[in-house]
């Protein structure tokens, strides 16, 4: 039987019913440097850093309480973790891998994204239907945002100026200005949206659909739909990469991740990884893509030249749920 993520539960309950690093597929980047992946360990309340290299577990540091989601700013030596099961936000220094600040947040905070210079972080409140703005140089919520819905993720655009709430309630996007923290614009793309990430030049949006087994194409320019791409069941997670040539799709009860097209729009290979695939990353050199099984307890590794799975972290925790990745010295 498959499980699914509390967020995944209480959105069909409701209806009534996700960086860059690799070479040569060895997990290590060119000029010395390794990735590490960060991963939320869902059940162990922890983060979890491990070498992408060697597979072997760095460290792990406790957080709060169900880390459903997790963000890197690497320039400021900064891990954050949204705590599902306390409302709060852990911040991890990367120099001592210990937790310096707990913020205070919404109710069941699904989503944190980093803002521009690292100065801003953005937190989806699923059940409180907000969004919070925490301001990273005194560690206080300077904002916080209504939105139509509940919202699973925030997605900064290219431009930074502006984000887009995903809300899954609602089937919709909401349109947020950085500048004032109001929203300005609502769209509907419908099936439960949970995921979207942008193509590099900021012109296209993609969706994943929960309840759609879709991806929906957005144009940002008035946020019309370009296309619909069938993909597995129960997409969750998504990556792009930094070309924008590629995105992997989770597909959260096909076992499976979909790889788009973006220039045809069309699924171009079918890998199957494990037990509910929920989070994918891929690496700076764009030749691995991370995806984190939840029920697997691991982190699958694929080869992005030939889609095939070349190695496994095994053992994350219990639930591991969300992974980003930055790159340091080996």
């Amino acid at each position: 039987m498959k499980r699914f993520a509390p967020w995944a539960l209480l959105f069909l309950t409701v209806l009534g019913l996700l960086f860059y690093s690799g070479c040569g597929g060895s997990g290590s980047d060119s000029g010395g440097t390794r990735s590490v992946a960060a991963v939320t360990d869902y059940d162990g309340n922890a983060l979890w850093q491990v070498d992408g290299l060697t597979r072997e577990v760095i460290t792990t540091t406790p957080v709060g309480v169900n880390p459903i989601s997790t963000a890197v700013d690497q320039a400021n030596r900064r891990i954050y973790t949204a705590n599902w099961g306390n409302g709060t936000v852990s911040v991890i220094d990367m120099n001592t891998d210990t937790v310096t600040h707990t913020i205070i947040v919404g109710a069941n905070p699904h989503d944190i994204t980093v803002g521009p210079g690292g100065t801003r972080l953005y937190v989806a409140n699923f059940t409180s239907k907000t969004v919070s703005v925490i301001d990273t140089t005194t560690w206080s919520v300077i904002a916080t945002v209504p939105v139509v819905g509940s919202p699973s993720c925030v997605a900064i655009h290219p431009s930074a100026t502006y984000a887009c709430v995903v809300t899954q309630s609602t089937s919709g996007v909401s349109i947020l200005n950085l500048a004032n923290n109001t929203i300005t614009d609502n769209y509907t793309v419908n099936n439960g949206p949970i995921d979207m990430v942008f193509s590099p030049d900021g012109t296209k949006a993609y969706v994943s659909q929960f309840t759609g087994a879709t991806v929906t194409v957005l144009r940002t320019s008035d946020y019309d739909t370009l296309a619909t791409i069938p993909v597995g069941n129960n997409p969750f997670g998504m990556a792009i990469t930094s070309t924008g040539d590629r995105v992997y799709v989770t597909n959260s009860s096909g076992g499976s991740v979909s790889v788009i097209d973006t220039a045809t729009n069309a699924v171009t290979g079918t890998i199957l990884v494990g037990a509910a695939p929920s989070s994918a990353a891929i690496n700076g050199s764009g030749d691995i893509a991370y995806v984190v099984c939840q029920n697997d307890n691991n982190v699958r590794m694929i080869d992005t030249e030939s889609n095939t799975v070349i190695n496994s972290i095994n053992g994350i925790g219990t639930r591991p749920r969300d992974v980003a990745l930055f790159t340091e010295s080996r």
